[in-house]
């Protein structure tokens, strides 16, 4: 594991690009950090390779004022005022379990992965109402039809963090690391 510095690094310096790749990795890291998602889970895989884990889509995710549901079609700025927490359903994953639950709380920190999940969903469905989109998926320029984040993309960013964070000094071996 990588210490929290790690993924906030990654989230500032990433949220000041124009870069909608690097804006996903970096909300991506920490979504993935607080609720400690497998990299499977949140990236692209090629489905010729079996694998029991389903990324997960914009439909698995849901945003709550408390007890009431808040549509992800409200404008950013008031669904990020009201939200107080965010639910990921798991489908499947990768030991089997079926629909599964996860609960965060939104922190209002800038490393909220309530937060992050909102740029997520927003940036998605500002170009396509795809609920089965993945939450890995980005659109560019380049890629105007989406593009997924894979494991890769997340390894690579983790390894430069570390270096760029002189973490080998703490016992951090950038070839040791990468996203579980």
């Amino acid at each position: 594991a990588v210490p929290i510095t790690v993924p906030k690094a990654i989230l500032q310096a990433n949220l000041q690009t124009n870069s909608p790749k690097a804006q996903a990795i970096g909300d991506l890291v920490i979504i993935a950090f607080y609720f400690l998602l497998r990299v499977g889970e949140y990236t692209y895989t090629n489905p010729k390779q079996k694998r029991r884990t389903t990324q997960f889509r914009l439909c698995d995710i849901t945003f709550w004022d408390r007890d009431t549901y808040l549509s992800p079609l409200l404008p950013t700025n008031e669904l990020i005022a009201r939200c107080t927490e965010a639910t990921l359903n798991i489908s499947n994953q990768k030991n089997g379990k079926r629909n599964q639950v996860i609960h965060h709380h939104a922190t209002r920190a800038f490393d909220c992965p309530v937060q992050a999940l909102i740029r997520r969903v927003k940036h998605i469905v500002s170009y396509t109402n795809d609920s089965q989109a993945m939450i890995g998926t980005y659109f560019s320029p380049a890629h105007p039809r989406g593009w997924q984040i894979n494991s890769n993309d997340i390894n690579r960013t983790l390894k430069l963090a570390v270096i760029t964070l002189n973490l080998q000094e703490k016992g951090f071996d950038p070839k040791r690391i990468s996203s579980h």
